[in-house]
């Protein structure tokens, strides 16, 4: 494990940064996981066009948590009572996160 690596485990491990969540792709088991969650700029009055579904929030997942799973549209992320839909799937330059644009 790198250092990137090391402190991205410990930002989601952090109750203030990260949440639990479930990942799911059917017909398998959901994967649990920890996810940091954020909603994108474009979004904010003032910040940029409308290019992003209204109501939708990214939610940045480790990929040493998905076990080699590499997540696709249509899949869903389960925080709380909230199924959330995968519409977009962007992963981050070392490989270490992916980010995911989620929409109920």
């Amino acid at each position: 494990m790198n250092a990137f690596a090391a402190m991205l485990d410990v930002l989601h491990a952090d109750p203030n940064i990260g949440v639990d969540a479930v990942y799911t792709r059917a017909p398998a088991a959901g994967i649990a996981l920890r996810a940091s969650l954020s909603h994108p700029s474009d979004q904010l009055p003032g910040l940029g066009a409308v290019g992003v579904r209204a109501g939708s929030i990214t939610a940045d997942v480790l990929a040493s948590q998905l076990g080699g799973l590499v997540p696709k549209r249509t899949d869903t992320l389960t925080i709380g009572a909230t199924t959330y839909r995968v519409e977009d799937v962007e992963r981050d330059p070392l490989g270490l996160t992916f980010r995911l644009t989620v929409a109920p």
